[in-house]
């Protein structure tokens, strides 16, 4: 029987790193080692990157993951999104065992480890959907397999005279397109910092992609490049552009970038199911796909996991004690309203220390 070792890898394990994420073609790229920089360059957080390795020392496994700080002092520990692989499944279950005792020798919380696109029968799953666009090998035949609406949508940006240039260059105009418009939708936001150490650190595994109205940047994609998959995690449009059509402009150029790059999937990301921003991946060809989230919730030293509503007097409670304006007194409603009516460079100071007690990327 196979011995299988695991120890948290080193900058030395990098390029071993790499190439085991290397034989995996189809996986987005959220699983590469200089992740692994940026989570540290960017947030100063605890990253454990985990490697198995087989009796003769040969990597079979690996799990990225990182530990954050709630704000009430709990320790959560979170996987990279499809960075945890491994080449059969006795590796898998010595990762997750291994991860468990890791977790409770150090009193963290809770684990949420993203498996991938096949469940795990044995574990509790939380099942999330992404949505994926597959593509042609060229781009005239991915052209016609678009809808007949969303050829004239990019026709009608064309006919505006909207342009789309490449580069890190467009960073600041970007970033204030993506701040304001997580703060109309109440989802708090990166700082400028994590863009620049994405750039600096993935190189030409990735692109800012940005959609130019009469010199004005107007709408923008970070877009990252695996092997066979491109996945986009941050666009954002001025509100006011909508009519000219920027996203679907902005989508058919990064189909454009992807199969010049002989890429032939994009994963659009993770959206809820039913919602405008879900919809409007799918009407652009995308194919919705479940997502499987390993999510085991650690005792407490109370023994139960931390309340997930604000404490309140019974005197706000009806006579069949539900608590009266329950979804107000959430702490991530709380959170959701002082973000909507703060000032933006208020809200620019203080979201990226809110990022920081929760889920990064």
């Amino acid at each position: 029987m196979m011995t299988i070792k695991i120890r948290e890898a080193t900058e030395d394990d990098s390029q071993p790193w790499d190439s085991f994420l290397h034989q995996f073609p189809h996986v987005p790229p959220y699983g590469c080692f200089a992740w692994k920089n940026i989570l540290e360059d960017s947030y100063r957080v605890q990253t454990h990157f985990f490697m198995a390795e087989d009796d003769e020392g040969n990597l079979c496994g690996i799990l990225p993951a990182y530990v954050t700080k709630t704000i009430k002092g709990n320790i959560d520990l979170y996987g990279l999104r499809y960075g945890f692989l491994y080449n059969q499944p006795t590796v898998k279950h010595a990762l997750l065992s291994h991860l468990s005792v890791f977790c409770r020798e150090r009193i963290i919380r809770s684990i949420t480890i993203p498996i991938g696109v096949e469940s795990s029968p044995e574990v509790d799953m939380t099942v999330k959907k992404t949505v994926v666009l597959p593509l042609a090998e060229t781009e005239e035949a991915t052209w016609k397999s678009l809808r007949d609406k969303t050829r004239n949508m990019i026709r009608k940006g064309e006919r505006l005279n909207l342009r789309m240039e490449q580069g890190f260059a467009n960073l600041d105009a970007f970033y204030s397109i993506y701040t304001t418009r997580m703060k109309q939708i109440g989802v708090w936001f990166h700082a400028q910092n994590f863009f620049v150490q994405i750039a600096e650190h993935l190189k030409n595994q990735v692109d800012l992609l940005c959609v130019k109205k009469d010199g004005q940047v107007i709408a923008g994609m970070v877009i990252l490049y695996g092997r066979n998959i491109a996945s986009y995690p941050y666009q954002a449009t001025l509100s006011e552009y909508r009519d000219h059509a920027p996203t679907q402009f902005l989508n058919w150029a990064a189909v454009k970038q992807c199969l010049a790059r002989n890429i032939l999937f994009l994963d659009m990301g993770e959206s809820t199911e039913g919602s405008p921003v879900y919809q409007s991946k799918v009407n652009f060809g995308g194919i919705p796909k479940d997502i499987y989230y390993y999510d085991h919730p650690l005792a407490t030293e109370e023994g139960t996991r931390e309340k997930s509503v604000i404490p309140v007097k019974s005197n706000l409670c009806n006579g069949d004690g539900d608590l009266i304006f329950r979804k107000w007194l959430r702490p991530a409603k709380v959170l959701e309203n002082v973000l909507r009516y703060s000032p933006l460079w208020l809200c620019q100071h203080i979201s990226p220390r809110l990022i920081k007690t929760r889920r990064i990327i």
